[in-house]
C-alpha cells in the first residue's frame, strides 16, 4: 500500500487529522484482527476457519465503509480500556493477598500503568515535541488499545467456556495437565481439572485412559502425576484406566510428554483426546495440542471466580508471547502510513 494511500486509510476510519486517528483506527480494526487471530489460532474445521476469515474481512471493510458500524466498533474498542484496567487491578490484589509483595503481584499494576501511560502518549506528546515524537506516541497509543482489545476478549472467551462440553467424543484418552499441590493432595485447582476428568472417564462408561501429568517441582514432597493418580483411585477409578507422565515442568512439556505417553499406549492407532483443565488454561493447552499433532479437544472446567481472577491475566501474557504477530502488523500499518 502507497504511503499516502495508506494514510487517507487511516485518516477516513479514525476520523482524525494527518495520524491523529491511528488508535481510533486500531480500535475499529481490532474486531477483525481479532477474528483473524482465531482463525489461525483455534484447533477448528476447516470450514469454522474460513467462516472465521469471512468475518474478520467483513469486520475490515465495515471499519472503513461502515459509518455507524465504524463509531460502534471504535466504541466498543475503547470500552475494553477502563474494562482491562480493572481486570489489572483485581488481579494484582488477588496476587498480593495470596503471595504478598512479589514479582506477581507488582507486575499487574505495571502493566496498568504502562498501558495507561502509553494511551495518554499522544496527548502529553502536544506541539512542543518532533512529528517523529507525536508518532511514535500514536502507535504506542495504538499497541496499549489493542492489548487492551486482546484481553478484555481473552478474559471473556474463557469465562465462556466455563463447563463446555467437549464436542467429538467419545475420547480415547482423558489428559489433565497438573497444577500446585498442598503436600500430597492436589490444591483445590487442580481437584476441579480431576472432577472434570472423572465426569468425562464416566460418561465414556470407564472407558478412557486417564493421563495425569506433572512432574515433581523442588517444594513439592511427591509428583503432580502421583498426587493426581492417588485422587482418582480414591474415586473409583482403577489403576489401569490411569496413566502417569511425571516428567513434565511446563504445560508445553505437559502436552509433549503425555503426547509420548498416549502414543505408546495407542500402538499407532489414530486417537482423540479430551484435554480436562481450567478454563483459563485451555487456550494454551490447544496450542500446544496443536503444534505437537494431538487430535484434542478442550473440556474446561469451572474454577472458582477468584482463581479465575488471579490467573487470567499470567495466562493471558503467557498466550501474547506466542502470539505476538498482531502488535507486528499493527507496527507495519503505521509504518506503511507514516514511512514513506
Amino acid at each position: 500500500m502507497r504511503g499516502p494511500r495508506a494514510r487517507y486509510m487511516l485518516v477516513r476510519i479514525g476520523k482524525g487529522g494527518e495520524m491523529d486517528g491511528f488508535a481510533s483506527a486500531v480500535g475499529a480494526l481490532a474486531p477483525a484482527l481479532l477474528l483473524a487471530a482465531a482463525a489461525l489460532g483455534m484447533r477448528c474445521g476447516a470450514s469454522r476457519r474460513v467462516a472465521l476469515a469471512a468475518a474478520s474481512v467483513c469486520c475490515a471493510v465495515l471499519a472503513v465503509f461502515g459509518g455507524t458500524a465504524t463509531d460502534a466498533l471504535r466504541a466498543a474498542s475503547a470500552a475494553c480500556v477502563p474494562a482491562s484496567l480493572v481486570l489489572l487491578a483485581v488481579n494484582a490484589v488477588l496476587q498480593f493477598r495470596q503471595r504478598g509483595v512479589a514479582v506477581l503481584s507488582v507486575l499487574p499494576l505495571m502493566l496498568a500503568a504502562a498501558v495507561a501511560l502509553a494511551l495518554l502518549a499522544p496527548s502529553v506528546a502536544g506541539a512542543s515535541c518532533s512529528g517523529a515524537a507525536r508518532r511514535a506516541a500514536k502507535l504506542l497509543a495504538a499497541e496499549a488499545l489493542w492489548f487492551c482489545v486482546s484481553l478484555s476478549a481473552f478474559s471473556l472467551g474463557t469465562w465462556a467456556l466455563r463447563g463446555l462440553e467437549p464436542s467429538r467424543p467419545p475420547y480415547r484418552f482423558i489428559v489433565v495437565p497438573g497444577a500446585a499441590l498442598f503436600g500430597t493432595r492436589p490444591c483445590p485447582l487442580l481437584e476441579t481439572r480431576l472432577d472434570r476428568a472423572l465426569d468425562l472417564w464416566s460418561q465414556g462408561g470407564g472407558a478412557p485412559a486417564i493421563v495425569v501429568s506433572g512432574g515433581q517441582g523442588a517444594d513439592e514432597e511427591v509428583s503432580e502425576a502421583a498426587a493426581m493418580r492417588s485422587y482418582l483411585e480414591g474415586r473409583g477409578v482403577p489403576p489401569m484406566s490411569i496413566l502417569d507422565e511425571d516428567r513434565s515442568a511446563t504445560t508445553e512439556e505437559n502436552l509433549r510428554c503425555s503426547k509420548r505417553v498416549m502414543d505408546a499406549a495407542a500402538g499407532g492407532v489414530p486417537y482423540r483426546a479430551a484435554i480436562a483443565t481450567s478454563e483459563f488454561h485451555a487456550p494454551r493447552c490447544m496450542g500446544y495440542a496443536r503444534r505437537f499433532g494431538v487430535d484434542a479437544d478442550a473440556a474446561p472446567a469451572r474454577s472458582a471466580r477468584a482463581s479465575w481472577a488471579r490467573s487470567v491475566v499470567r495466562e493471558f501474557l503467557a498466550v501474547t508471547a506466542g502470539n505476538w504477530w498482531p502488535y507486528a502488523a499493527i507496527l507495519l500499518v503505521w509504518v506503511a502510513g507514516v514511512a514513506f
